[in-house]
């Protein structure tokens, strides 16, 4: 576990998860069952909610996988936060990613490109059912 860089008024739940050094503003507060992985940099600005579940990634896994994939092969991008972003429960923020300032992302919606600052973003839900028995 690495040292963890945050400032004043800045909270975070006992049971996240820390990967790394995250570099973290000041009055964030992040929620219980986040995945914070710093481990190729991350940064989160100043006055920014993190609900709980969401996933802040800075690395993934060399593709394709292949049958003899090497877990530990893995390619990572610093991801960046900004500061007044409001990441709704369960998001998952791939690496490389930067959210502008002012941005917010709804609940279980997966960003794996940048978000433009004062940017919404939400999940289309569907709303089509099949039944899959038989």
């Amino acid at each position: 576990m690495g040292k963890l860089q945050y400032r004043i008024g800045t909270e975070w739940n006992p049971l996240c998860w820390i990967i790394g050094e995250p570099k973290i503003g000041e009055r964030v507060w992040i929620g219980p069952f986040c995945v914070i992985d710093a481990s190729n940099g991350l940064t989160i600005g100043d006055d920014t909610v993190v609900a709980c579940g969401t996933h802040l990634y800075s690395h993934a896994p060399k593709l394709p996988l292949t049958p003899n994939h090497d877990r530990h092969d893995v390619t990572g991008k610093a991801t960046t936060i900004g500061s007044h972003v409001y990441l709704g429960p369960n998001v998952v923020v791939c690496a490389g990613v930067t959210i502008g300032d002012g941005a917010v992302i709804g609940a279980g919606t997966y960003i794996d490109e940048d978000v433009p600052e004062g940017m919404k973003v939400i999940p289309v839900q569907r709303k089509e059912y099949e039944y899959v028995g038989k």
